[in-house]
């Protein structure tokens, strides 16, 4: 294993420390691992599978973000057919909504 290889195994151990000087070590010898394949003293710290499921949540936002993009892309064409359907109104609130709608859909996918 190189040291990224090593790094990435080893952030997930419960036995891992940090040295100023040489970065993540192991904290049972406080020495750089040294992996071939894998350790025999690796334990699964679940507290840093629990902190990388925020990752999720930003492919949800994406998933959301373009839902409301269609949403208000509809709810706009609505207000602008009815408009010019010459029925006496202006349906500035569906025109509105959709436009918001698409904007904060924009944003949500974007990030």
């Amino acid at each position: 294993m190189n040291r990224n290889e090593q790094i990435a195994y080893c952030s997930n151990c419960k036995n891992r420390s940090f040295d100023r000087k040489d970065g993540l070590v192991c904290g049972l010898s406080m020495a750089i691992p040294q992996l071939e394949t894998s350790c025999s003293d690796f334990i699964l710290d679940n507290k840093v599978i629990e902190k990388s499921t925020p990752l999720l949540d930003v492919e949800q936002d994406r998933k959301s973000g373009t839902k409301d993009i269609i949403i208000g892309a509809v709810i706009l064409v609505i207000g602008i057919v009815l408009t010019a359907s010459d029925l006496g109104r202006i349906f500035y609130g569906a025109i509105m909504v959709g436009a918001f709608k698409i904007i904060f859909g924009i944003i949500d996918a974007s990030k």
